[in-house]
């Protein structure tokens, strides 16, 4: 049987300020001591780790605490119930990419299509999350221990050090009462409201709040809140977008403009 090759993703590091490597070939897990000279993962990553990929001692991973450190590690010991791994490369607050993202969006009656758009919005880059409940939202609970599932098993499948942080649900106001930053984006579709268009703005800027509505769109009165609080209204063209769709158009965008 042939040497297997690993072939890295490079990704740069500020704190030793060189280029590191992660191993898109190797399985990706999580572990709260990353740092520490031997890596333990938790039953439920070791169960993973040793019923279903049938790793072995000698098997190389890669580990992050989903906080920026890396670590590419090998498996020393393992068991359904315990993983020992030690790294063999070793780094701490890996750089994030070159923007900032804070997608700010209505929970939808049908929380599957939200889901999925969170799911793709991780993959994609996303830095932060929050949960809006406006004046037309439908779903007023929202359960937040299943989308940080989500989160983290999407963080693991696109292979991200750094895991986004979802906010749990507020009111519009108190919102916008909260929100602090120059950078702050409403989308909306009312036309007679001056607007400008997202590319525009984030051909500009790389630091953004983005506040995307319900089904039914942001009443005006909400609309006058958001820019007398220093929101700047925007558009995604001249197609009228489904409320995950317009989510997940600002984060591909950007994504696009830095990524690709």
């Amino acid at each position: 049987m042939g040497t297997v090759i690993y072939y890295p993703v490079c990704n740069y590091c500020t704190d030793c300020n060189f280029i590191i490597m992660t191993y898109p070939d190797l399985p990706f897990f999580i572990s709260s001591n990353v740092c520490d000279s031997e890596i333990i993962l938790t039953e439920a990553e070791s169960f993973h780790a040793a019923k279903v990929l049938r790793l072995h001692s000698g098997d190389k991973i890669n580990v992050t605490d989903g906080k920026a450190n890396y670590a590419l590690a090998e498996i020393t010991n393992i068991d359904a119930r315990k993983c020992v791994a030690v790294p063999l490369a070793l780094h701490i607050s890996v750089a994030k990419h070159n923007y900032n993202l804070h997608l700010a969006i209505s929970p939808l009656r049908n929380m599957d299509r939200l889901e999925w758009m969170i799911e793709k919005a991780v993959e994609m880059g996303i830095d932060s999350i929050s949960l809006v409940a406006c004046s037309r939202t439908v779903k007023k609970n929202v359960n937040i221990t299943r989308l940080q599932n989500i989160i983290i098993s999407a963080c693991k499948q696109s292979q991200k050090v750094s895991f986004p942080k979802i906010n749990s649900l507020v009111s519009y106001n108190s919102f916008i009462e909260s929100l602090t930053g120059k950078s702050k984006l409403i989308a909306h579709c009312i036309s007679d409201v001056p607007r400008q268009s997202y590319r525009s703005y984030i051909d500009k800027h790389d630091d953004v709040t983005i506040l995307i509505g319900p089904e039914g769109d942001f009443s005006l009165n909400e609309i006058e809140k958001a820019t007398s609080a220093g929101f700047e209204s925007v558009h995604f063209g001249g197609s009228r977008l489904r409320t995950e769709t317009a989510g997940l158009l600002s984060c591909s965008m950007l994504y696009a403009r830095y990524e690709v």
